[in-house]
């Protein structure tokens, strides 16, 4: 009976430990603040939108995104789902900025609806061309977009 309750208590001590392993290689990875600013090409801070980064990681499920809104002076101050910031890396970005208002407002009262704040390029990370590297301390980066085409 003595030797079933030692393989008892080593089995549990083994889930223990399993268990332990498997929640320390689940935990989120380390982030470092990031902020910044969006602006237009004239330094004319963008008002509105979100601010989105995307990891470059060789391996999809290490890809970690950090996202914000952008503030009415332009300021934005990104998370993910680690943590406050972004991971340490390289990151794609990408700014949306859709029009003020709903689509439904403008058509109740019969007019067009005004084009995005930023020109489409920026909304993609295959075309925004915008990248930047974070670094193991506080970050703060300009994002510089276009106004739409009219």
């Amino acid at each position: 009976m003595r030797v079933s309750m030692q393989r008892s208590r080593l089995g549990w001590l083994l889930v223990l430990a399993l268990t332990a392993g498997a929640l320390a290689g689940c935990g989120g990875q380390k982030t470092y603040p990031v902020k910044g600013k969006v602006v237009y090409e004239d330094g004319t801070p963008l008002p509105r939108g979100q601010v989105e980064f995307e990891f470059v990681a060789e391996n999809p499920a290490k890809r970690v995104n950090a996202s914000a809104q952008i503030q009415s002076d332009g300021t934005f101050q990104l998370s993910s789902g680690s943590g406050e910031g972004a991971v340490v890396g390289t990151h794609r970005a990408i700014v949306i900025c859709p029009p003020p208002g709903s689509p439904d407002e403008y058509r109740a009262k019969k007019q067009p609806l005004p084009p995005p704040g930023v020109d489409p390029e920026f909304t993609s990370y295959e075309t925004s061309n915008l990248q930047f590297v974070v670094k193991p301390e506080p970050n703060e980066f300009t994002i510089q977009v276009k106004k739409p085409k009219r």
